[in-house]
């Protein structure tokens, strides 16, 4: 019996997370990879030995990133890190959200007060794909250009 309901508040706790993470708002999407993008960032500057000894592994946790929030199959570009990430969770700030049915557009600002030199502004694109949001790009934006940063 012990077992049986240990077994059912498991399974119901498991379904509810995947039911939170599912019902995310872009938002709260944009915000949550914004930190795990900075934790990669962190981890992967930390790592790196310059000879390409970890090179697998940094971007074999990249795609898992990619995999969390990105629309199925989704190509990105190669993998670019540093000293100083380009997504943090503590200086960059959404701006707008522009909602358009099944789209949804998520702008922020970056500004470290640290590094005065990094200064950045981005666009999250989510799609609404079987009910739930997905990333379907995020561009870096210069003057009247967009660059995609996947």
């Amino acid at each position: 019996m012990k077992h049986s309901i240990f077994f059912i508040i498991i399974t119901f706790s498991t379904s509810c997370f995947c039911q939170k993470a599912d019902s995310l708002t872009p938002e709260e999407l944009t915000l949550a990879f914004i930190k795990d993008y900075y934790e990669w960032n962190e981890y992967a500057f930390r790592t790196d030995r310059g000879n390409g000894s970890n090179d697998a592994e940094i971007e074999r946790n990249y795609r898992k990133i990619i995999r969390k929030y990105c629309i199925p199959q989704k190509d990105y570009q190669g993998i670019t890190f540093g000293s100083e990430s380009s997504h943090h969770p503590e200086y960059e700030k959404i701006v707008t959200t522009d909602s358009k049915e099944s789209k949804v557009i998520i702008k922020t600002h970056f500004n470290d007060p640290n590094h005065p030199y990094s200064i950045a502004d981005w666009e999250y694109h989510f799609l609404f794909i079987k009910g739930k949001w997905l990333l379907e790009e995020v561009y870096y934006i210069a003057e009247e250009a967009k660059y995609k940063a996947l």
